[in-house]
């Protein structure tokens, strides 16, 4: 009896080890590094904005911050799956305890177009390099697997997400000289600031329009799943189509049937395209693509959607409080940020010429 279970403990200790040093072979092969987000002192992140490259060129933590006192941060991934964002939330409340989290609602409108692909065969799998960016990006964890675990029958090639030393083998001479990564805190919380601008003609006002489109089987399937976790948590949730240049009456009518889904959930959502006007919105020099802000954009973006939250889930003005004074050494750089982009701006008015907005 004492020699199985001797046998036993040498076993699992085996693979034990085994496991641990295929993990850091892993983590030492990927070529991407981990989400900022997970290097914030814990407990000071009072909204998470969650979705697409949509947050980060729209929404300016650091502008917010100056503003109003919000601490906020986007945990944001260009064409992050629908499918993946209540696991990026569950890590994140591992070390955060936000009252207010953000959801990127044109994720699920867009998911059919950007992230899913159908075989020859009528399968439809997650685009990999979109799940990479998310799962790649996050700690190894419990969570980390039950997500891939949980998205595997939608995963062309599942083993190699969970097993990535599969996926990044061909990786190691490149992870032997590019030396050791010095981490730290991010103090654009997120941020990814565009200065191109692309002029669109202002869209048709679509506020009127209150008929419904369904959304595609797989991406209801992925909304009533992150909105069933989201009403279950302690904080506030939101949802929020995020501004573009090009809304037609399908996307509105795809955002009216999601707003009624979440408001069965008892969880608002707000088309932010319906406020152009209040926003202050120039189709012609706020955007730097379709679907991106510029900094013209997102000034006026911050400065709306900061009024909408102080109206509605009034957060705390964290300036000068005990225990932030890094968020104010953070706005220093993110000044001298737009000071050397914008080398002829005006403190509090910035737009990428250098003028008021």
């Amino acid at each position: 009896m004492k020699n199985t279970v001797k046998t036993i403990v040498k076993s699992v200790s085996f693979l034990l080890i085994v496991a641990i040093i295929w993990c850091a072979i892993t983590l030492w092969v990927r070529p991407t590094d981990q989400m900022t987000i997970y290097e914030e002192p814990d407990n000071t992140v009072d909204m998470l904005m969650v979705g697409s490259s949509a947050w980060y060129t729209f929404w300016a933590p650091m502008a917010s911050y100056e503003a109003c006192g919000y601490t906020s941060f986007n945990y944001a991934q260009g064409g992050m799956p629908a499918d993946l964002m209540k696991y990026c939330i569950i890590e994140t409340l591992k070390h955060q305890k936000p009252s207010l989290v953000c959801i990127d609602a044109r994720t699920f409108v867009y998911r059919a177009e950007n992230t899913v692909y159908i075989t020859e065969d009528g399968k439809e799998y997650l685009k990999d390099n979109y799940v990479r960016t998310v799962s790649d990006t996050m700690p190894l964890s419990l969570n980390r697997m039950k997500m891939i675990l949980d998205i595997s029958p939608k995963l062309e090639d599942p083993l190699s997400n969970f097993a990535d030393l599969l996926f990044y083998h061909d990786e190691w001479k490149q992870a032997m000289n590019k030396g050791t990564v010095v981490k730290g805190r991010d103090y654009t919380k997120g941020f990814d600031i565009h200065t191109k601008t692309t002029a669109y003609d202002k869209p048709d006002d679509m506020s009127g329009i209150t008929a419904e489109l369904e959304l595609p089987e797989s991406a209801e399937a992925a909304l009533r799943d992150l909105l069933d976790y989201c009403s279950k948590q302690e904080f506030k949730t939101i949802f929020v189509a995020l501004p573009v240049a090009s809304e037609d009456d399908e996307m509105k009518m795809q955002y009216n049937y999601m707003s009624r889904i979440c408001s069965e959930y008892g969880i608002p959502m707000i088309d932010s395209n319906d406020y152009s006007d209040e926003i202050g919105l120039n189709y012609e020099t706020d955007f730097d693509d379709e679907t991106h802000a510029n900094y013209n954009g997102t000034t006026k973006f911050t400065a709306w959607f900061s009024l909408y939250v102080m109206k509605n889930y009034p957060l705390a003005d964290r300036r000068g409080q005990e225990g932030y004074e890094f968020w104010d050494e953070d706005l220093s750089k993110w000044n001298g940020l737009l000071d050397a982009v914008f080398p002829d701006r005006v403190a509090g008015n910035t737009n990428e010429n250098g003028g008021g907005n």
